[in-house]
């Protein structure tokens, strides 16, 4: 790639994989769901459109409470969602969401899909998103999730009307519907793209008719399923779901409905004695062996009966009482599973040959295929822990260079009461290594330290190049690992099919003999175990990495274009690999800038880094241009990106790779050169950096400060999206904003959410309608009218023209009020189409000496994304409360 154009593409977010798989679960509340568990083959998948739409209490009752295998479906990843516990935006939002989600089905049990979608912003009505996403690309995508889990029933969480207000909702439910109409169509979506056709049952949506008691109580975890469900709920705090374990625990959250939209299930099959989701389908054990050899109908009943005797005989405090039947259910599954056409249904222990065509023509073949996958899955997991057997693979670095090994130790304990035999371990990620038999007495523990390598791209598939606001397609292995493109004999499917719960870039399988069985079970992927800070002891999974890293941390800067800039930038500069590295830097600038005292190498010890001072000067053209640096050692490898950890209480940090250079921004900006801010941030609010980029002198005040602080040495206060909302004390404080005003001051409010309105911190009224609603405008480049004769706020000390209002991301404008009083001016009119004219877009007010203005218009969205028509309309009403030149007698304006 031209170094230019790695450059380029460095500027978007790379996240390393956000994965749910974690070493072995062992306690008693795992035990006891598996045995429950063991004949349970029936399948839910619920539909919703954001990882914050799915319905924890519904999945945790089915999940957990029912061991029903369920999948939830999100189009999206939210990536234009709020993040009122950070600061990631974008496709970085998308990966701590995709976390969060990952760690509720942890939580709940529950499997993850998503779509190749992207969270674009809100939207009003389905037909407008569908202008965004292609309807059939993603319709594809949805049948494609259809085929792989192979549903019996699917719940819709929305309408599909204008009724949902919500333009993703609506799209969602109505995917769903069509999704459900046409899984079956082999013309339309090919197998060879989207897998065997599959046709669930039965298809729900919100509604009434069917009312389900989700409340129960769990007496081995101590919980109900609603408790739990609120737990996977609350792990969304991104979305600001402080109070949820109140919500969705009691009465309150103890029963939901559905309404039957569309059944296809046959009258023959009887129906049970109370309504039931399943209603007309025939989800019994016993059917996996229907239309099947006798010897298979034979040992499926046979393994029903071993199954049922696992549950009568299980002890939690003393499981040994039940491995025997356990290990024979495990053994007998997966002679079940030998036999039995592989119909590319993902798994962990996904065969590398899947059967024809032809044998996997019957609904039957691709049910047996899902259903025996699960039931060896949990019969495998529940013979080991019962028998006592708890195994690690634990490395001594969490990130691997590619290509380099680290030592890595496997610990097998047996705290059971019989010696079992360990017959094999296949530890994958590199060529896979196996070791011989070996005897684990009851009370011992053995262990194997061996070299372990990670060559597996480690990239998550869902980032890369878009078309419109769908993630290009990708493929991954059937089985979830991350393998080189280069690995033979390993079967791909559309990176859709495969449930985010078993993606990984390792994985240790064990095979033991257990009462006499040969047991054979995941472990998860090799991990290194650290005490972190915020999480405590933690065991994250290892990585493959570029053996060099590089990079800028930031990925944008604004520079005033033609005017001289001077100023200084951080590099760093780190080595993940074993041996000493000696690099060369490669600069990559636009015309007219340059970098002084720039190295021609630097020489990297194991594991080691360096920083840089790089001094940029010179001068800009206005425009986007690629900047930085790349490395290139002696054998000619190119280095070009670079690696930064994000931290979030309630996750494991998540890895952001990215490239190694950044945007230079020029726009033609004029800053007043006796402009001084005091800022309070807001939610999620990450711009402060651009604003003294612009030129603008700043200082971030505490809102513990804001009492005492010395307001007079500025003349503007900025206040932060959903600033009050956040923080009660702003509120408690806010008479000194108001007096500041009355002084002669410029207080400019960046709005919030209906919320905000709720506070008695305005001068005069504002607010939403009686009804409680307020205005949007979700088109991004909707026209604004501006008043005449243009306004000054317009026109000082940058004049806006049409080209300022162009080029915008995510939307203009959000929760505009309808009740405005009088004494606010009301520059700007803005609307959707077919929405009524709008005013609440920016309201400026006199008060006292000074000025009041609260802005709707997302101008946080915009600096991050170089717009540079919402950077010089920050800064000007940001100068608001100035004098201009000609007013104060002054021969001109001194500028930045």
């Amino acid at each position: 790639m031209h170094p230019a154009r790695a450059l380029l593409t460095g500027a978007l977010f790379l996240a390393s994989p956000v994965m749910v798989a974690t070493a072995q679960e062992s306690s008693a509340v795992a035990l006891d769901q598996r045995v429950r568990g063991l004949t349970v083959t029936a399948r839910v998948l619920i539909v919703g459109a954001h990882p914050d739409d799915e319905d924890t209490r519904l999945i945790t009752w089915l999940s957990r409470g029912k061991s029903i295998e369920t999948a939830y479906l999100s189009l999206t990843r939210g990536e234009s969602g709020v993040n009122v516990a950070g600061y990631e935006l974008g496709d970085g939002l998308g990966a701590v969401r995709t976390a969060e989600v990952l760690e509720a089905r942890r939580i709940d049990g529950a499997q993850q899909f998503f779509t190749r979608a992207y969270d674009f912003g809100f939207s009003r009505t389905a037909s407008e998103t569908f202008q965004h996403w292609p309807r059939e690309a993603v319709l594809g995508d949805v049948v494609t999730v259809i085929r792989s889990f192979r549903p019996h029933v699917i719940i819709a969480r929305y309408l599909g009307s204008p009724d949902d207000s919500d333009g993703h909702h609506e799209a969602s439910a109505l995917l769903a519907r069509e999704a459900f109409e046409v899984a079956g169509d082999t013309a339309r979506f090919p197998v060879a793209r989207h897998g065997f056709p599959w046709r669930p049952s039965t298809l729900y949506g919100p509604g009434s008719g069917l009312t389900i008691d989700v409340e129960g109580f769990d007496p081995v975890s101590g919980r109900t399923w609603t408790a739990l469900a609120a737990a996977s709920r609350a792990v969304h705090r991104t979305q600001g779901y402080p109070d949820s374990l109140l919500r969705e625990t009691g009465d309150n959250g103890r029963t939901l409905t559905l309404a039957r939209v569309v059944t296809l299930a046959p009258d023959s099959v009887p129906a049970l004695t109370a309504p039931s989701l399943f209603d007309g389908i025939d989800t019994t054990f016993a059917r996996l062996g229907a239309g099947g050899a006798d010897t298979v109908t034979r040992i499926v009943s046979l393994m029903a009966a071993l199954a049922d005797s696992a549950r009568t005989l299980l002890d939690l405090r003393q499981p040994d009482g039940a491995v025997t039947h356990l290990a024979r259910v495990a053994r007998l599954s997966a002679w079940v599973r030998s036999r039995t056409p592989r119909c590319l249904h993902p798994t962990v222990g996904a065969s590398a040959f899947p059967s024809s065509v032809s044998a996997c023509g019957r609904p039957g073949q691709l049910d047996l295929d899902a259903a025996i996958d699960l039931v060896t899955r949990r019969a495998s997991e529940a013979a080991f822990i019962a028998a006592g057997i708890e195994i690690t693979m634990v490395a001594d670095r969490e990130q691997v260079a590619y290509g380099d090994s680290v030592p890595a130790t496997l610990t097998v304990a047996n705290h059971g009461r019989a010696t079992i035999q360990l017959a094999t371990v296949s530890i994958s990620g590199d060529a896979e290594r196996r070791i011989g038999l070996q005897q684990v007495p009851p009370d011992s523990t053995v262990r194997w330290t061996m070299p372990f390598r990670v060559l597996g791209n480690t990239a998550p598939w869902w980032l890369g190049q878009k078309e419109q606001d769908l993630h290009e397609p990708f493929v991954s292995a059937l089985d979830g690992m991350a393998r080189p493109a280069s690995t033979p004999d390993r079967v791909t499917v559309s990176a859709v099919a495969i449930p985010e719960t078993i993606r990984r870039v390792s994985d240790v399988t064990v095979m033991a003999r257990i009462a006499g069985q040969l047991v054979t079970m995941s472990i998860g992927p090799v991990v290194h175990r650290t005490a972190d800070p915020l999480g405590g002891v933690q065991d994250r999974i290892v990585s493959g990495v570029p053996p060099v890293t590089l990079g800028f941390d930031h990925s944008l800067e604004w520079i005033p274009a033609g005017k001289p800039v001077d100023r200084l930038l951080r590099f760093s500069v780190q080595s993940h690999a074993e041996r000493t590295r000696t690099v060369s830097l490669h600069l990559v600038a636009p015309e007219g800038m340059r970098v002084d005292s720039l190295p021609a190498t630097i020489t990297l010890a194991p594991q080691g880094s360096t920083e840089l001072l790089l001094r940029l000067r010179g001068t800009v053209k206005p425009g986007r241009h690629p900047f930085g640096l790349f490395g290139r050692d002696a054998d000619s490898a190119e280095f070009d990106r670079g690696l930064r950890t994000i931290r979030y209480p309630h996750l494991r940090p998540i890895q952001l790779s990215r490239g190694s250079g950044l945007w230079l921004q020029g726009v033609e900006v004029t800053v007043p050169s006796r402009l001084t801010v005091a800022y309070l941030q807001g939610v999620g609010d990450l711009i402060t950096p651009y604003l003294r980029q612009l030129g603008v002198r700043l200082t971030v005040l505490d809102y513990d400060e804001l009492l005492n602080a010395d307001l007079s040495r500025f003349t503007t206060v900025v206040v932060g999206p959903r600033a009050y909302e956040a923080h009660p004390e702003l509120v408690a404080s806010n008479a000194r904003l108001l007096e500041f005003a009355r002084r002669g001051g410029t207080v400019l409010v960046l709005g919030g959410t209906a919320a905000t309105f709720a506070y008695d911190v305005f001068p005069y009224p504002l607010g939403p309608a009686p009804d409680g609603t307020t205005d949007r405008v979700t088109v991004e480049n909707a026209p604004v009218t501006v008043s005449s004769p243009s306004p000054r706020v317009l026109t000082w000390p940058n004049r806006l023209t049409e080209a300022d209002w162009g080029g915008w991301v995510g939307e203009r404008a959000a929760f505009m009020p309808r009740v405005i009083d009088p004494r606010y001016a009301t520059p700007l009119e803005m609307h959707d189409p077919d929405q009524p004219p709008s005013r609440g877009a920016l309201l400026v007010a006199p008060l006292g000496r000074g000025t009041w203005v609260f802005t709707t218009l997302a101008l946080v969205q915009q600096l991050p994304a170089a717009v540079p028509g919402a950077a010089r309309l920050f800064v000007n009403l940001m100068s608001l409360g100035l004098e201009t030149a000609a007013s104060s007698g002054r021969s001109g304006v001194r500028e930045r």
